[in-house]
Formats: structure tokens, sequence, C-alpha cells
């Protein structure tokens, strides 16, 4: 039921049906889709049907909102990064895509035996990486994914560590300087 919580969210939770499925956790998938329709039923109700025709109306329009508001320096994503180094947005969101496409047969892989602390791992920092439309307000889920992949390990070689420590660095460093340099490539 929580798993439908995290739709609020959408793009950060636009990996989850690719875990659930992947892992076969047909329970979980049903839970999920069950709460979400009757939180969409709920709010049908309760504000009006039409709402819902707005908000897809709305989200079509948000990338191109974010892209001309919100700078790419705080957009720790690779689209962002990508206009940042000069590329143009439609390219930009092509190398996204191919990357999200990447991620989502990572995570499937990662999920094929079922869930363990490391798959979960692997779907927030994917996460991460898969959206277009992240913000640096979004990065608190690397530290998730930090804990989560790092959990249950005995020995974390240093390479490992750096990324690890990096990743957990780097989102307070993008917050506090976002406005001076461009730290968001690194996050």
């Amino acid at each position: 039921m929580l798993l439908a919580l995290a739709c609020v969210k959408p793009q950060l939770a636009v990996l989850l049906p690719v875990a659930l499925l992947a892992g076969r956790q047909w329970r979980a998938i049903a839970a999920a889709v069950a709460t979400g329709l009757l939180l969409v039923l709920a709010s049908a109700a309760w504000i009006s049907p039409l709402a819902w025709i707005d908000w897809i109306t709305a989200l079509r329009e948000q990338g191109d909102y974010a892209a001309r508001w919100i700078g790419a320096n705080r957009q720790p994503t690779v689209a962002a990064t990508l206009t940042l180094f000069g590329m143009d947005r439609a390219s930009g969101l092509a190398v996204q895509a191919a990357v999200t496409a990447a991620v989502v047969l990572g995570v499937a892989v990662a999920w094929r035996r079922g869930p363990s602390t490391a798959a979960a791992g692997a779907v927030l920092a994917g996460a991460l990486l898969a959206t277009p439309y992240g913000f640096n307000y979004d990065l608190p889920v690397a530290t998730a994914a930090v804990v989560a992949l790092a959990a249950g390990r005995r020995r974390v070689s240093w390479p490992e560590a750096a990324v690890m420590a990096a990743t957990l660095l780097l989102p307070m460093v993008q917050h506090l300087t976002s406005r001076f340099v461009w730290t968001a490539p690194l996050t």
C-alpha cells in the first residue's frame, strides 16, 4: 500500500513497476494498484474527476516549465547535465532516454531473484538516474540508496567507499554551491 503513496512523486516511482514485475511480487502489485485506484477514486469524488484530466494536461507541460524556469545547475539529471555542457534539450532528452532504458534493464536484473536490500538500493539509485525531472531536493533518495547498497556488506573497496562518500556529500555541496558553481553534473 505504501508503494501507491510513492507515486506522489511519479518521477521517483517510475521504476517500482519494473522492480515488482521482475521480482514477481504479485501481491505487492495488486495492493499498490488497488490502493492507487482507491486514492484516485477518493480524490475524484472529493475534488472532481476533471482534476485528473487537468493534472494529466499539466504533467505534459511540467517538463518544459522546469527546463525554462529552473536552472539546469539545480537539476542533477543526465539531460540537465548535457544541456549545461551545451547540448540542445531534445538531444539531451534522447540521451536521457537511453540512460533510462539501461537503468530499467539494470533494475529488472537486480530484481530477478526477488527483493533484497541491494535490489532496493538499485531502485533508489536508478530513480535518480532514470528521470529527466529530478531536482536537488530529491537527492535524499541518494542517501537511502547508499545505505541500502552498503547494508550487509562485510567489505567495501576504496573506490566503492569513495563513490558512496561522494554520493552522500555532493547533494549538500550542490545545494550550497549551485548558485555559483555547477556541481549538478558531479552529483
